[in-house]
């Protein structure tokens, strides 16, 4: 598969630098493999549409992940199957995703923030 250098940003920019997988952050230390730094790679989400460069067809992965994920097929639950999920988890869980959430999406948290009344 071969994907240009300004999709790649695109989508890199798009999932905030971060492995779609795992978490990871690039540049910062693998959590899984101690000692290492963070790089990651371009996927393709096969179940969707296999072999498009289409960057709604691609993720960010860590190295780890995507060599892992080479053989792997996902599907992303839907919204009402997550928010499920996330509903029965303890309130502890919730809060992380919350933080997470607002971690990963600062810009986009403060605009609902700021579009709320609270």
């Amino acid at each position: 598969m071969k994907i240009s250098q300004e999709t790649a940003k695109l989508v890199m920019n798009r999932d905030h630098y971060t492995c779609q997988m795992c978490g990871a952050e690039r540049g910062k230390p693998h959590h899984d493999d101690h000692g290492r730094i963070t790089r990651l790679r371009i996927g393709q989400i096969y179940n969707f549409k296999s072999g498009s460069n289409d960057s709604s067809y691609l993720r960010t992965l860590c190295t780890m992940c995507y060599d892992g994920a080479v053989t792997l097929t996902f599907t992303n639950p839907e919204l009402v199957e997550l928010l499920s999920n996330i509903r029965r988890a303890p309130q502890n869980d919730q809060l992380d995703v919350l933080k997470w959430a607002i971690q990963k999406f600062p810009k986009e948290a403060q605009e609902i923030l700021n579009a709320t009344e609270l």
